[in-house]
């Protein structure tokens, strides 16, 4: 899943970020570069 691509569609919430973690549809970096755009926004 193109988190990017995703984030620009759709507003996520920690608990979706997490889930998706946890299910294997984002990785790690996903999960930084999600929280580096919520800290810089």
């Amino acid at each position: 899943m193109n988190l990017d691509l995703t984030a620009q569609k759709v507003r996520l919430s920690w608990k979706d970020i997490l889930w998706g973690y946890e299910n294997k549809y984002l990785g790690w970096a996903d999960v930084a570069a999600y929280a580096r755009k919520m800290t810089l926004s």
